[in-house]
């Protein structure tokens, strides 16, 4: 599964600065990508890793070839516990109702 976040830039008329955002990939279940796949990750990291930032996930790094682990930064997370979710998806909830109602 493969999420994208589209590349956008915005421009501050008080300072007169832009600021761009980068275009994110985001790879699910990496570990899970035959050995051919996980190559062209590697390839496509080396090709664009000024242009584009990639975020792999996976649940077992061991199944991942180290040429591509020795190309990140590995962060060891656990999974949520259901009330880190339920307080996460709350917060996201009322952050974009204060931003459209304007609090």
């Amino acid at each position: 599964m493969i999420a994208f976040l589209m590349n956008r830039s915005t421009h501050s008329l008080e300072s007169n600065t832009y600021v761009f955002f980068i275009p994110v990939l985001i790879l699910y279940e990496v570990d899970k990508a035959p050995e051919n796949i996980q190559h062209l990750i590697k390839w496509i990291m080396d090709c664009y890793t000024d242009s584009c930032k990639l975020i792999l996930c996976c649940e077992d790094d061991s199944d991942i070839l180290e040429t591509v682990k020795n190309s990140c930064k590995v962060l060891k997370v656990d999974a949520p516990v259901t009330h880190e979710v339920r307080m996460f998806l709350l917060e996201s909830v009322y952050s974009l109702l204060g931003r459209n109602n304007g609090i």
